[in-house]
Protein backbone atom coordinates (compact mmCIF):
# COMPACT_ATOMS: atom_id res chain seq x y z
CA UNK A 1 0.00 0.00 0.00
CA UNK A 2 2.27 2.48 0.67
CA UNK A 3 4.40 1.58 -2.45
CA UNK A 4 0.88 1.82 -4.55
CA UNK A 5 -1.06 4.70 -2.61
CA UNK A 6 -3.82 4.40 -0.56
CA UNK A 7 -6.25 2.35 -1.76
CA UNK A 8 -9.66 3.79 -3.16
CA UNK A 9 -11.82 1.58 -0.79
CA UNK A 10 -11.54 -0.66 2.05
CA UNK A 11 -10.58 -4.14 1.61
CA UNK A 12 -10.08 -7.48 2.67
CA UNK A 13 -7.85 -9.99 2.48
CA UNK A 14 -9.04 -13.16 2.70
CA UNK A 15 -6.68 -16.89 2.63
CA UNK A 16 -8.92 -19.29 0.86
CA UNK A 17 -9.02 -23.63 1.34
CA UNK A 18 -6.53 -25.04 3.82
CA UNK A 19 -5.28 -21.79 4.49
CA UNK A 20 -8.57 -20.65 5.67
CA UNK A 21 -8.95 -23.23 8.01
CA UNK A 22 -5.08 -22.56 9.49
CA UNK A 23 -4.33 -26.69 8.27
CA UNK A 24 -1.70 -25.88 5.69
CA UNK A 25 0.76 -28.89 5.11
CA UNK A 26 3.25 -30.03 3.14
CA UNK A 27 4.08 -28.78 0.18
CA UNK A 28 1.93 -25.77 0.38
CA UNK A 29 0.29 -23.56 -2.26
CA UNK A 30 -1.27 -19.89 -2.20
CA UNK A 31 -4.96 -20.06 -1.78
CA UNK A 32 -6.49 -16.83 -1.32
CA UNK A 33 -8.59 -13.96 -2.27
CA UNK A 34 -9.45 -10.13 -2.72
CA UNK A 35 -12.95 -8.58 -1.63
CA UNK A 36 -13.19 -5.08 -2.27
CA UNK A 37 -16.05 -2.62 -1.07
CA UNK A 38 -18.90 -1.96 -3.36
CA UNK A 39 -18.57 1.15 -5.42
CA UNK A 40 -14.93 0.42 -6.31
CA UNK A 41 -15.67 -1.43 -9.62
CA UNK A 42 -13.80 1.57 -11.13
CA UNK A 43 -10.81 1.73 -9.70
CA UNK A 44 -9.96 -2.42 -9.52
CA UNK A 45 -6.50 -1.40 -11.61
CA UNK A 46 -5.43 -0.71 -8.09
CA UNK A 47 -6.30 -3.41 -6.49
CA UNK A 48 -5.29 -5.69 -9.31
CA UNK A 49 -1.51 -4.40 -8.97
CA UNK A 50 -2.27 -4.56 -5.07
CA UNK A 51 -2.92 -8.63 -5.80
CA UNK A 52 -0.09 -9.08 -8.40
CA UNK A 53 2.58 -7.57 -5.56
CA UNK A 54 1.41 -9.62 -2.88
CA UNK A 55 1.72 -12.56 -4.63
CA UNK A 56 4.76 -12.00 -6.24
CA UNK A 57 6.05 -11.59 -2.67
CA UNK A 58 4.84 -14.65 -1.26
CA UNK A 59 6.49 -16.48 -3.87
CA UNK A 60 9.72 -14.64 -3.72
CA UNK A 61 9.35 -15.29 -0.15
CA UNK A 62 8.90 -19.67 -1.38
CA UNK A 63 5.26 -20.10 -1.52
CA UNK A 64 4.81 -21.81 -4.77
CA UNK A 65 2.60 -20.26 -7.80
CA UNK A 66 -1.07 -20.32 -7.08
CA UNK A 67 -3.58 -22.85 -8.65
CA UNK A 68 -5.33 -22.09 -11.30
CA UNK A 69 -8.39 -20.57 -9.26
CA UNK A 70 -6.98 -20.02 -6.11
CA UNK A 71 -5.30 -16.82 -6.34
CA UNK A 72 -5.86 -13.18 -5.37
CA UNK A 73 -5.60 -12.42 -9.33
CA UNK A 74 -8.59 -14.08 -10.30
CA UNK A 75 -10.65 -14.30 -6.92
CA UNK A 76 -10.94 -10.84 -6.79
CA UNK A 77 -14.03 -9.02 -7.26
CA UNK A 78 -15.96 -6.44 -4.91
CA UNK A 79 -18.92 -7.53 -2.00
CA UNK A 80 -21.30 -8.36 -4.41
CA UNK A 81 -19.39 -10.10 -6.78
CA UNK A 82 -18.49 -12.34 -3.81
CA UNK A 83 -21.92 -13.25 -2.44
CA UNK A 84 -23.21 -13.77 -5.87
CA UNK A 85 -20.28 -16.14 -6.47
CA UNK A 86 -21.25 -17.94 -2.85
CA UNK A 87 -24.62 -18.40 -3.74
CA UNK A 88 -24.14 -19.41 -7.27
CA UNK A 89 -21.52 -22.52 -5.32
CA UNK A 90 -25.02 -23.27 -3.70
CA UNK A 91 -27.41 -22.88 -6.41
CA UNK A 92 -25.42 -25.06 -8.94
CA UNK A 93 -24.63 -27.61 -6.51
CA UNK A 94 -20.83 -27.03 -6.44
CA UNK A 95 -19.14 -28.88 -4.05
CA UNK A 96 -15.74 -28.38 -5.13
CA UNK A 97 -15.83 -24.86 -5.65
CA UNK A 98 -17.48 -25.00 -1.63
CA UNK A 99 -14.13 -27.00 -0.63
CA UNK A 100 -11.80 -23.39 -1.49
CA UNK A 101 -14.87 -20.51 -1.20
CA UNK A 102 -16.58 -21.81 2.08
CA UNK A 103 -13.20 -21.73 4.20
CA UNK A 104 -12.56 -18.21 3.61
CA UNK A 105 -10.83 -16.40 6.49
CA UNK A 106 -10.36 -12.90 6.61
CA UNK A 107 -6.43 -12.14 7.28
CA UNK A 108 -6.09 -8.29 6.63
CA UNK A 109 -7.80 -5.26 5.84
CA UNK A 110 -10.72 -3.12 6.96
CA UNK A 111 -13.69 -4.39 4.57
CA UNK A 112 -16.47 -6.15 6.71
CA UNK A 113 -16.87 -9.20 5.47
CA UNK A 114 -20.10 -10.59 7.30
CA UNK A 115 -21.89 -10.14 3.96
CA UNK A 116 -20.12 -13.36 2.82
CA UNK A 117 -21.10 -15.15 6.07
CA UNK A 118 -24.37 -14.76 5.82
CA UNK A 119 -24.10 -16.03 2.03
CA UNK A 120 -22.24 -19.14 3.54
CA UNK A 121 -24.94 -19.37 6.14
CA UNK A 122 -27.35 -19.86 3.71
CA UNK A 123 -26.18 -23.30 2.93
CA UNK A 124 -27.59 -24.83 5.97
CA UNK A 125 -31.32 -23.71 4.70
CA UNK A 126 -30.34 -24.89 1.77
CA UNK A 127 -30.36 -28.93 2.02
CA UNK A 128 -30.33 -30.38 -1.71
CA UNK A 129 -26.70 -28.48 -1.63
CA UNK A 130 -26.11 -30.44 1.65
CA UNK A 131 -26.90 -33.93 0.19
CA UNK A 132 -24.22 -33.03 -3.26
CA UNK A 133 -21.45 -32.16 -0.39
CA UNK A 134 -22.09 -34.90 1.39
CA UNK A 135 -21.94 -37.19 -1.55
CA UNK A 136 -18.73 -36.09 -2.39
CA UNK A 137 -17.33 -35.99 0.73
CA UNK A 138 -18.35 -39.79 1.20
CA UNK A 139 -17.19 -40.95 -2.86
CA UNK A 140 -13.45 -41.76 -1.48
CA UNK A 141 -13.73 -44.12 2.05
CA UNK A 142 -10.57 -45.40 3.26
CA UNK A 143 -9.59 -48.99 2.43
CA UNK A 144 -10.59 -51.60 4.48
CA UNK A 145 -8.76 -53.45 6.82
CA UNK A 146 -8.92 -56.69 4.66
CA UNK A 147 -7.69 -54.29 1.58
CA UNK A 148 -4.85 -52.89 4.11
CA UNK A 149 -3.97 -56.72 4.74
CA UNK A 150 -3.86 -58.09 1.25
CA UNK A 151 -2.16 -55.00 -0.06
CA UNK A 152 1.18 -56.17 2.39
CA UNK A 153 3.70 -53.50 2.09
CA UNK A 154 1.80 -51.37 -0.18
CA UNK A 155 1.30 -47.81 0.05
CA UNK A 156 -1.53 -45.63 2.15
CA UNK A 157 -2.51 -42.17 0.82
CA UNK A 158 -2.97 -40.52 4.01
CA UNK A 159 -4.24 -37.85 2.50
CA UNK A 160 -6.51 -38.76 0.02
CA UNK A 161 -7.75 -41.97 2.04
CA UNK A 162 -7.97 -40.65 5.54
CA UNK A 163 -7.49 -36.66 5.78
CA UNK A 164 -9.24 -35.37 3.26
CA UNK A 165 -12.97 -37.52 4.22
CA UNK A 166 -12.78 -35.90 7.15
CA UNK A 167 -11.69 -32.46 5.80
CA UNK A 168 -14.85 -33.01 3.60
CA UNK A 169 -17.28 -34.35 5.81
CA UNK A 170 -17.08 -31.63 8.77
CA UNK A 171 -17.21 -29.24 6.14
CA UNK A 172 -20.81 -30.28 5.62
CA UNK A 173 -21.50 -30.62 9.15
CA UNK A 174 -20.22 -27.46 10.11
CA UNK A 175 -22.57 -25.62 7.66
CA UNK A 176 -25.39 -27.59 8.43
CA UNK A 177 -25.00 -26.38 12.44
CA UNK A 178 -23.94 -23.02 10.92
CA UNK A 179 -20.69 -22.91 12.78
CA UNK A 180 -18.39 -20.07 12.40
CA UNK A 181 -15.40 -21.81 12.77
CA UNK A 182 -13.16 -23.40 9.56
CA UNK A 183 -11.07 -25.48 11.15
CA UNK A 184 -12.03 -29.39 10.64
CA UNK A 185 -11.36 -30.13 14.99
CA UNK A 186 -13.85 -27.26 15.45
CA UNK A 187 -16.41 -28.11 13.16
CA UNK A 188 -16.07 -31.56 14.82
CA UNK A 189 -16.95 -29.89 17.84
CA UNK A 190 -19.73 -27.67 16.53
CA UNK A 191 -21.65 -30.71 15.06
CA UNK A 192 -21.11 -32.80 18.51
CA UNK A 193 -22.12 -29.72 20.74
CA UNK A 194 -25.54 -29.57 18.47
CA UNK A 195 -25.95 -33.21 18.78
CA UNK A 196 -25.50 -34.13 14.78
CA UNK A 197 -22.29 -36.09 16.17
CA UNK A 198 -22.38 -38.80 19.18
CA UNK A 199 -19.55 -38.46 21.68
CA UNK A 200 -17.93 -41.83 20.39
CA UNK A 201 -17.92 -40.36 16.89
CA UNK A 202 -16.67 -37.27 17.55
CA UNK A 203 -14.08 -38.49 19.71
CA UNK A 204 -13.13 -41.60 17.06
CA UNK A 205 -12.97 -39.32 14.48
CA UNK A 206 -11.22 -36.29 15.64
CA UNK A 207 -8.25 -38.77 17.20
CA UNK A 208 -8.39 -40.48 13.75
CA UNK A 209 -7.90 -36.91 12.50
CA UNK A 210 -5.48 -35.67 14.93
CA UNK A 211 -3.37 -39.26 14.57
CA UNK A 212 -3.21 -38.83 10.16
CA UNK A 213 -1.86 -35.39 10.56
CA UNK A 214 0.78 -36.07 12.80
CA UNK A 215 1.71 -39.44 11.02
CA UNK A 216 1.43 -37.64 7.24
CA UNK A 217 3.55 -34.98 9.26
CA UNK A 218 6.58 -37.18 10.19
CA UNK A 219 6.62 -39.59 7.26
CA UNK A 220 7.05 -35.80 5.19
CA UNK A 221 9.94 -34.39 7.89
CA UNK A 222 11.44 -37.64 7.08
CA UNK A 223 11.52 -37.50 3.24
CA UNK A 224 12.34 -33.66 3.12
CA UNK A 225 15.62 -34.34 5.18
CA UNK A 226 16.55 -36.95 2.63
CA UNK A 227 16.27 -34.68 -0.20
CA UNK A 228 13.14 -35.76 -1.82
CA UNK A 229 9.42 -34.31 -2.13
CA UNK A 230 7.18 -34.17 0.52
CA UNK A 231 4.09 -36.63 -0.37
CA UNK A 232 1.50 -38.22 1.45
CA UNK A 233 1.28 -41.89 0.68
CA UNK A 234 3.30 -44.18 3.26
CA UNK A 235 4.09 -48.04 2.87
CA UNK A 236 2.71 -49.87 5.32
CA UNK A 237 5.80 -51.72 5.50
CA UNK A 238 7.94 -48.92 6.90
CA UNK A 239 5.37 -48.45 9.89
CA UNK A 240 6.16 -49.73 13.62
CA UNK A 241 3.31 -52.06 14.54
CA UNK A 242 2.00 -49.61 16.55
CA UNK A 243 1.79 -46.82 13.38
CA UNK A 244 0.22 -49.95 11.78
CA UNK A 245 -2.41 -50.93 14.39
CA UNK A 246 -3.25 -47.12 14.60
CA UNK A 247 -3.65 -46.70 11.10
CA UNK A 248 -6.24 -49.12 10.67
CA UNK A 249 -8.01 -47.92 13.73
CA UNK A 250 -7.92 -44.15 12.48
CA UNK A 251 -9.28 -45.27 8.75
CA UNK A 252 -12.09 -47.94 10.70
CA UNK A 253 -13.68 -44.68 12.34
CA UNK A 254 -13.80 -42.76 9.47
CA UNK A 255 -15.22 -45.76 7.48
CA UNK A 256 -17.99 -45.72 10.32
CA UNK A 257 -18.64 -42.31 10.58
CA UNK A 258 -19.21 -42.09 6.53
CA UNK A 259 -21.99 -44.53 6.53
CA UNK A 260 -23.61 -42.74 8.76
CA UNK A 261 -23.36 -39.61 7.05
CA UNK A 262 -24.47 -41.47 4.16
CA UNK A 263 -27.23 -42.37 6.09
CA UNK A 264 -28.32 -38.84 7.30
CA UNK A 265 -27.61 -36.91 4.22
CA UNK A 266 -29.49 -39.40 1.80
CA UNK A 267 -26.47 -39.42 -0.45
CA UNK A 268 -28.01 -42.38 -2.38
CA UNK A 269 -29.97 -39.90 -4.55
CA UNK A 270 -29.94 -39.55 -8.47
Amino acid sequence: EADLGPAPAAWAWLALGAEGRRELVLPTEQDHGLVVADGAEARLGWYEAFAERVTADLEAAGFPPCPPAGGARRNLATVSGWTRRLGDCIDERRPHAAALLFDFRRVAGSLDVAPLELAVDRARRTPAFLRHLARSAVEHAPPGSLALRLRGGGATDLDAQGIAPVVRLARCYGLEVGARPRGTLDRLEAAANAGLLSPVAHEGVAHAYRFLLGLRLRHQLRQVSEGRAPGSEVRLADLSAIERSRLKESLRAIARWQERAAFHYRTDFF
